[in-house]
C-alpha cells in the first residue's frame, strides 16, 4: 500500500489487512472515522494512522516486525493496542498525544522504550517499564501528567534527556542504583514532585534536571555530586533548604534561579566555578556562608534582596566582608552589596579599584559616593530604584554597560572630569534624571546613554557638541567656568 494512499479518506470505518508487506508513511492518516484496525504487515511507515480521531483499537499480526515513527500520532480515542509478534519494534513517537491510552501498550519483548514514545499521554497511569527495559528515550513520556509513579530497572543501562518532563502528576521515582548523572530536563516541570531523591552514585545532576518543579520542598544532595548543570533547580519556588556536599565543584548558570524560599545557604570550598545567576531571585535568602574557591560576581545573587549577613572561611578566603559587603581578599574588589543591607547611604571604600558587575543591582540605597574608583561594571547600580544621589569620584575611567539604568529615582549625579566616555545605556530609565552636567572631557557618548527626557548641560565649545547634535539630543550651552 502506497504513501498517502487513503490519506483523509474520511468516510472509511475499518481498516483490515490480512497480509501485506509494507504500508507506505500517511497511508490512512486522517482517516477520521476509523475506529478499528487489524493490521498483518511487514513494515508500517511513519504515520501511516496519524490522526484517525475515532480509532479505537488496533490489532497487528504476527508478520509484523516495524511500527514507522509517531505511528498513531493524535490518535485520541485509541485505548487498546495488541500484538501478535512480541518482538515487533516500535519507533519515536508513535504513541504521541494519545490522550486516552491509559496503560501502556507495549510488545512483551520490548527491551527499549524510543524517544518521545508516549509523549502527551495525558490519560496514562502506569509507564510499563520493567526489568527487561535497557534503554529510555529522550522525552519518552514527556506530559504525561497522569503518571503517578516512575520506578525505573536497576537494569537500565541508558536514560535520555526530558524523559518525565512536565509530568505534573508524578508524586515519586526510582533511579537506577548504578546511575551516574540525571539528565538534562530528566524531570523539568514535574510540579507534583516534593522532594528530589537523588541516589548516592550521582555525580552530575544535568542542564534543567529538576527545572520549575515547584511543589519541591527539599532536594538531598548527597555527597558524591560533582556538578549542578545550568537552571538545574531553577524555578523550585517552594523549595527550602538547600544543603550542598563538600564534593561539589560546579555550579553552572541559574542553577538554583528563583529559588524564592530558601533563608540559607552555604557553599562549600570544594566548588571551583559558579556560573552567572546561579542564586539570582532567591527574595528570601538572608544569609549566605560563602567558602567556595570560585569567582563570585553580584550577578550570581542579583535579586537576592533580603541578603544580610555574608560569612566566609577567614584568612584562606578569596573574600572579606567589610560592614556587610563583599570584597576581594585584598579589597581592591568591591563584588557585592547585599540587598537586605537597611543602609540610606554609602561610600565605596578609597581603595577599591573595581566595582563588578551587578554588585548593587536591585540595592535600596538612597546615594551613593565613589572615592577614586577607576572602573564600574556592567549593571553595577542598575534597578535600585530608591537611588536618588551619585557622586563619582575623580579617578573614574570606565561606566560600563547600564550601570544605572533603572534607577527611576535618579536626579543628581556628579561625573568626573578623568571620565571621557559614556557609553550604551549607562543612564537608560533614569526618568526622574532631568538635567546632567557633561564634563568637558567627554568625547564619546551613544545615542542610548541617556533617556530622551535628560537634558545634557554642556561647557561651550566642548567636543561633544557636534556629537549631541548629530544624535539629536536635548543639551543647553552653559558659560565655561573660569
Amino acid at each position: 500500500i502506497g504513501q498517502s494512499a487513503f490519506e483523509n479518506c474520511a468516510a472509511l470505518t475499518q481498516i483490515v489487512i490480512p497480509d501485506a508487506d509494507s504500508i507506505g508513511a500517511g497511508a490512512f492518516q486522517g482517516c477520521s472515522s476509523v475506529t478499528l484496525a487489524e493490521i498483518n504487515c511487514l513494515n508500517i511507515g511513519d504515520r501511516a494512522l496519524a490522526g484517525c480521531s475515532a480509532l479505537e483499537r488496533a490489532a497487528f499480526g504476527g508478520k509484523t516486525l516495524t511500527l514507522g515513527k509517531e505511528l498513531f500520532a493524535g490518535c485520541t480515542s485509541l485505548t487498546e493496542v495488541t500484538y501478535e509478534n512480541e518482538n515487533t519494534a516500535l519507533s519515536e513517537g508513535a504513541f504521541l498525544d494519545c490522550i486516552s491510552l491509559q496503560t501502556p501498550p507495549l510488545p512483551a519483548g520490548i527491551s527499549a522504550i524510543p524517544p518521545h514514545l508516549f509523549a502527551g499521554c495525558t490519560a496514562l497511569r502506569d509507564s510499563g517499564i520493567s526489568s527487561q527495559i535497557l534503554h529510555i528515550g529522550d522525552g519518552a513520556y514527556e506530559g504525561c501528567s497522569a503518571l503517578t509513579q516512575a520506578h525505573i530497572s536497576n537494569n537500565t543501562e541508558t536514560l535520555g534527556q526530558g524523559v518525565f518532563a512536565d509530568c505534573s502528576g508524578l508524586l515519586e521515582y526510582t533511579l537506577p542504583a548504578d546511575a551516574v548523572r540525571i539528565p538534562a530536563r530528566f524531570f523539568s516541570g514535574c510540579t507534583g514532585l516534593q522532594s528530589a531523591s537523588i541516589p548516592e552514585g550521582i555525580q552530575s545532576v544535568e542542564e534543567g534536571a529538576f527545572e520549575n518543579c515547584t511543589g519541591l520542598l527539599q532536594a538531598n544532595i548527597p555527597y558524591g555530586i560533582q556538578s549542578l548543570g545550568d537552571r538545574a533547580f531553577s524555578g523550585c519556588t517552594a523549595l527550602q533548604k538547600i544543603t550542598l556536599p563538600a564534593s561539589l565543584q560546579s555550579i553552572g548558570e541559574n542553577a538554583f534561579q528563583s529559588c524564592s524560599a530558601v533563608q540559607y545557604l552555604d557553599i562549600p570550598k570544594s566548588v571551583t566555578f559558579i556560573g552567572d545567576g546561579a542564586f539570582a531571585g532567591m527574595e528570601k535568602l538572608q544569609s549566605l556562608g560563602l567558602f567556595a574557591s570560585a569567582q563570585v560576581t553580584g550577578g550570581m545573587f542579583a535579586g537576592c534582596s533580603a541578603l544580610a549577613d555574608i560569612r566566609t572561611s577567614g584568612y584562606d578566603s578569596l573574600y572579606s566582608v567589610v560592614d556587610g559587603v563583599l570584597f576581594s581578599a585584598d579589597g581592591e574588589t568591591l563584588i557585592l552589596y547585599p540587598g537586605g543591607l537597611g543602609n540610606q547611604n554609602y561610600t565605596v571604600p578609597a581603595r577599591v579599584k573595581k566595582i563588578e558587575a551587578g554588585a548593587f543591582r536591585g540595592a535600596g540605597l538612597k546615594s551613593m559616593r565613589t572615592a577614586s574608583t577607576p572602573l564600574i561594571g556592567l549593571y553595577a547600580f542598575a534597578d535600585c530604584t530608591a537611588l536618588q544621589s551619585v557622586t563619582l569620584g575623580e579617578g573614574l575611567t570606565e561606566l560600563g554597560y547600564g550601570a544605572f539604568s533603572g534607577c527611576t529615582a535618579l536626579e543628581k549625579v556628579q561625573l568626573p572630569h578623568t571620565l571621557t566616555a559614556i557609553d550604551s545605556k549607562v543612564f537608560a530609565g533614569c526618568t526622574s534624571l532631568a538635567r546632567l552636567t557633561l564634563p568637558v572631557e567627554i568625547t564619546r557618548i551613544t545615542a542610548d546613554s541617556f533617556e530622551k527626557t535628560t537634558t545634557l548641560c554642556v561647557e561651550e565649545n566642548a567636543p561633544i557638541l557636534e556629537t549631541l547634535e548629530r544624535l539629536e539630543l536635548p543639551f543647553t550651552v552653559v558659560q565655561k567656568k573660569s
